[in-house]
């Protein structure tokens, strides 16, 4: 993996980390559908995730990150969120829809994200390529 995707990697399982994706988001939501189609609903509707980020200082820190390597391009931005979305759907039925084990494969791959990176399927792994590819801030010398 190269830095740049390494770099990207990171901040993308970042997002998952935060109480944004995790147990207590997932807890929270009793409308309609299943929590993770939920919790992939607020991570990609700019308006709901823009409410969540406003009562979650970690995810405001992890958003600004983003918002510093798009260099302000919110296609971009958006795109980030929605490969993180994407991402849940294979996470959670590693974890067999355990929030709790999703929490604990996302805080392993804080520690380990090209292990990570590795595990996930080719299509998710051009997904974020392609991505950090247009990052301008992580294809800087």
């Amino acid at each position: 993996m190269t830095p740049r995707v390494f770099s990207f990697a990171f901040l993308l399982f970042s997002i998952h980390s935060t109480p944004l994706c995790a147990e207590e988001i997932w807890t929270q939501l009793n409308s309609t559908g299943s929590p993770l189609e939920q919790t992939q609903d607020v991570i990609k509707d700019r308006n709901k995730r823009s409410q969540e980020l406003q009562s979650n200082p970690r995810a405001m820190t992890n958003d600004k990150q983003i918002q510093e390597l798009t260099g302000g391009n919110e296609a971009l931005h958006d795109d980030i969120y929605n490969a993180a979305s994407d991402i849940l759907a294979p996470l959670s039925k590693r974890a067999k829809d355990d929030p709790v084990a999703m929490e604990k494969i996302l805080l392993d791959a804080q520690q380990n994200p090209e292990g990570f990176f590795n595990s996930l399927s080719e299509e998710e792994k051009k997904k974020i390529r392609d991505i950090a590819g247009q990052i301008p801030n992580l294809n800087k010398p």
